[in-house]
């Protein structure tokens, strides 16, 4: 591969045996589709440089090799994550960790009897706030009924009623 890729500069034609040397012990240090790919003239690295140097072999190939580690690396994180999964299912609870979630459950923890508490004063003052605007909603309507019928609204009779009121007197006078 070293040939091969010498081959493709032409400056590097009456290299050195050491120069071969160094760059054959550099393409062995990397995998192989790597140094397939950097002797490629259509692909490898004589398409990015121009004259070929220790240096730009070197970090040519480490940019190619950049993604493999990536996927290691992270092959590596999935397997550890599968076997610490693995062992936390494999586990089992302690009497305190029991005696604690019992608690929780049972809104005996005191932190947990704040947190409902908390939660149930919120949902209590939204319920609330959602009954007075229904019940200012309501007077409103009251309010216009009156004013449209001519009833005076301290009575605390809907206008709506009387009316229904008079119509069911009206059938059963029939």
């Amino acid at each position: 591969m070293a040939a091969n890729l010498l081959d493709q500069f032409p400056n590097a034609k009456n290299s050195s045996d050491g120069f071969i040397g160094a760059i054959a012990s550099i393409l062995v240090q990397y995998p192989r589709q790597v140094v397939l790919k950097c002797a490629n003239p259509a692909n490898g690295i004589a398409r990015d440089i121009s004259f070929l140097s220790i240096s730009d072999l070197v970090s040519w190939c480490e940019k190619e090799t950049e993604p493999m580690h990536r996927s290691l690396e992270r092959e590596i994180r999935v397997e550890k994550q599968i076997r610490d999964t693995e062992q936390w299912l494999n586990e089992k609870p302690s009497d305190r960790l029991k005696e604690m979630a019992k608690a929780w459950l049972d809104r005996s923890d005191p932190v947990a009897k704040e947190l409902i508490n908390n939660a149930n004063s919120t949902d209590h003052a939204r319920k609330q706030a959602t009954l007075d605007q229904i019940q200012a909603a309501n007077q409103k309507v009251f309010m216009r009924e009156c004013a449209r019928t001519g009833i005076d609204p301290a009575r605390g009779v809907s206008p709506s009623l009387l009316r229904l009121l008079g119509e069911q007197n009206a059938r059963y006078d029939d």
